[in-house]
């Protein structure tokens, strides 16, 4: 796990040992994606607010946890998109995805956005995965079974003769 998380939150621009790296689909030129997980925008004369050409070095971009989700979110010039669909989408741009496709993590991690972590599936394969739940989400069902016990309890209190 903390192989993982050193992989994507390492913002050294600086090649890792087996990282290969492509273009971002729809983004040509402007970001690149690694098979590791990363992401880096390139270097670039832009526009600044005075309208005269500036140099921007490329930089690693950071990757945002969405807690209800939990995934990582990066952000680019038109919108924010998952890594894992921008890994595998850059890695693989002639796979056609329908309505009812996603892409699913192998192991489980959703913070591991490596390539052969990653694999296209559809909606129903993915949900009907065991998915590895929180403590939040185990507390909460059990919470959940405990009140609905005690108000079953409750009305049939009140329904039964004395």
């Amino acid at each position: 796990m903390e192989n993982i998380k050193l992989q994507y939150e390492n913002k050294s621009l600086e090649t890792l040992d087996g990282e290969i790296w492509v273009d971002v689909f729809g983004y040509d030129g402007e970001y690149e994606v690694s098979n590791l997980g990363r992401i880096k925008s390139l270097g670039g004369y832009v526009n600044n607010r005075w309208g005269t050409k500036t140099y921007r070095h490329g930089r690693m971009l950071s990757q945002t946890y969405i807690k209800k989700e939990g995934v990582l979110y990066v952000g680019l010039k038109r919108g924010g998109r998952s890594m894992s669909r921008i890994v595998y989408d850059s890695f693989n741009p002639l796979d056609v995805f329908s309505e009812n496709d996603c892409v699913m993590h192998k192991n489980k991690l959703l913070i591991d956005n490596r390539l052969v972590n990653l694999k296209k599936v559809t909606r129903q394969v993915s949900k009907s995965t065991d998915m590895v739940k929180s403590k939040k989400t185990i507390v909460a069902v059990n919470n959940n079974i405990v009140k609905t016990q005690n108000s079953n309890l409750e009305f049939y209190k009140n329904r039964t003769h004395k």
